[in-house]
C-alpha cells in the first residue's frame, strides 16, 4: 500500500501510481531476485566447501556485479536481435 505522503508526491511529479493486484508479482524482478539468491548460495557455498571463511559483504559486493552483468548481456542480446545486427559491449 503507498502511503499519503508518496501519493502526494509522485501526484506532485505527474506520475500515476499503478499498484500490483493481490498475489500478483512482477516476472522480470522476481526473476532477477532469483538468479542473486541462486549466485550469492554459490559465491557463499564454494568457500566454505574448502575451509576458506569469507565475510558475507565480500559475497555481497561479489555477486551484484555478476548479476548486473547478466542483465546486460541479456538486454544487449535482446536488441541485438531487434536491429538484427551486432552490437559491441
Amino acid at each position: 500500500m503507498i502511503s499519503d505522503l508518496a501519493a502526494e508526491w509522485f501526484e506532485g511529479r505527474g506520475i500515476k501510481v499503478v499498484l500490483p493486484a493481490k498475489e500478483q508479482h512482477c516476472g522480470l524482478v522476481e526473476r532477477h531476485n532469483q538468479i542473486l539468491r541462486a549466485q550469492l548460495h554459490l559465491l557463499k557455498d564454494q568457500p566454505n566447501a574448502e575451509g576458506i571463511a569469507v565475510p558475507f559483504s565480500v559475497v555481497l559486493s561479489e555477486s551484484v556485479p555478476r548479476l548486473m552483468r547478466r542483465c546486460l548481456d541479456v538486454f544487449l542480446h535482446s536488441f541485438q536481435l531487434l536491429v538484427k545486427k551486432p552490437v559491441k559491449p
